[in-house]
C-alpha cells in the first residue's frame, strides 16, 4: 500500500478482525485504482465479508488526479529538498515550502538543517483546503492553497517580506469546516462503474473516529 504499509501485514490485520468477533470493519486506506487481484484491500475485504463482517473503507486514497499549482516552480529548493537549500540565504529565515515531492516534516527538517529559524508550508492546488497536524521539527504552520497565492503575492511584491509565527490556540467556529481529504478519489468507479461511489464524509485523516487498520495517507 504505497510506501506506507506491507500488504501482508494489512492481510493480517482482516484475519484479526475475523478472530476478534468483528461485525463492522472501517478500513480507513487505500490508493490508486488497480485490478481487485492485486488489491490487498479489495482481497481481504473479500475474505472478511465471507465470515459475515461489514467492510466499510474508502473508494481510493489517490485524490481526484495530479495537478499541480501553476506559480510553483518544481525545483528542489521549492520543494525544500535535501542538499537544495542555501544555508547562507537561509539562516535566521522563515521559509515559504511548497507541498508535494517529499514529506511534509522532511521539508522542516531540510530548513533546520539549514539554519532556518520555522517554516510555512504552502499547499499546492491537489492539496487544496486540507489541513494535516503534522509533528515539525521547527516552528511551523501550514496554508490552504488560497492562502498560498496571496502570500505569494505578498512575497514577490517586496525584497524584504516579513513573517512571524505565533504560539497556537484553539480556534472554534472556523470555516470552512469539516473538509474532504484531498487524497479522497472522486467517482465513478474506475475499475467496475457499475459500483457507484457515495460521498459520505466522516472523521478520518485528523479526527479519527474510526477503527483504522492504518493510515494511507503518504505525508506529502
Amino acid at each position: 500500500m504505497g510506501n506506507e504499509c506491507f500488504d501482508s501485514d494489512i492481510l493480517v490485520a482482516f484475519d484479526m478482525a475475523i478472530d476478534d468477533g468483528m461485525d463492522v470493519l472501517s478500513v480507513s486506506l487505500g490508493g490508486d485504482a488497480g485490478a481487485y487481484v492485486n488489491d490487498c484491500v479489495a482481497i481481504g475485504s473479500f475474505h472478511v465479508v465471507k465470515h459475515g463482517i461489514v467492510v466499510v473503507t474508502s473508494a481510493g486514497n489517490s485524490g481526484p488526479g495530479p495537478a499541480k499549482a501553476p506559480h510553483a516552480s518544481t525545483d528542489d529548493a521549492h520543494l525544500c529538498k535535501a542538499g537544495a537549500l542555501d544555508p547562507k540565504k537561509v539562516k535566521g529565515s522563515i521559509l515559504v515550502c511548497l507541498r508535494g515531492d517529499n514529506a511534509r516534516v522532511d521539508k522542516g527538517k531540510q530548513a533546520a538543517l539549514a539554519g532556518s529559524v520555522g517554516i510555512v508550508l504552502a499547499n499546492d492546488y491537489a492539496s487544496g483546503d486540507e489541513i494535516i497536524a503534522d509533528s515539525h521539527v521547527l516552528p511551523a504552520t501550514q496554508i490552504s492553497y488560497t492562502d498560498g497565492l496571496e502570500l505569494f503575492t505578498y512575497v514577490n511584491s517586496t525584497s524584504t517580506p516579513t513573517a512571524s509565527i505565533t504560539h497556537p490556540t484553539t480556534q472554534l467556529g472556523t470555516k470552512p469546516a469539516p473538509v474532504m481529504a484531498a487524497f479522497s478519489s472522486i467517482r465513478p468507479n474506475t475499475v467496475t462503474p457499475e459500483i457507484l461511489k457515495d460521498y459520505q464524509m466522516v472523521t478520518g485523516a485528523l479526527a479519527k473516529g474510526n477503527l483504522a487498520i492504518c493510515d494511507g495517507n503518504t505525508g506529502r
